[in-house]
């Protein structure tokens, strides 16, 4: 299995989200993983942590719900992906 960058939702080696053991875990599961909150993946995690720490997620979520945001988020982390 590919080796992922530990997410802070991934605690005692258990990710709590896919309620799977580390070693079970894939890059696919992370890489579309809402929650995931580890080291920035790319442009879109980047995104959405100034969206998050200035408010404009929450003002965007009470008004529309589902914005599109994750599939915003995927979209750059795949276009634009961390440099190595």
């Amino acid at each position: 299995m590919e080796s992922l960058v530990k997410c802070f939702h991934d605690r005692a080696d258990v990710c709590r989200h896919a309620k799977l053991p580390r070693l079970e875990t894939t890059a696919e599961r992370c890489r579309t993983c809402p929650h995931y909150d580890g080291p920035a993946r790319g442009l879109g995690d980047v995104v959405h942590r100034v969206a998050e720490v200035t408010g404009v997620a929450r003002v965007v979520n009470a008004v529309s719900g589902d914005c599109g945001c994750q599939k915003r988020r995927e979209a750059l982390n795949q276009t634009f992906p961390k440099a190595p």
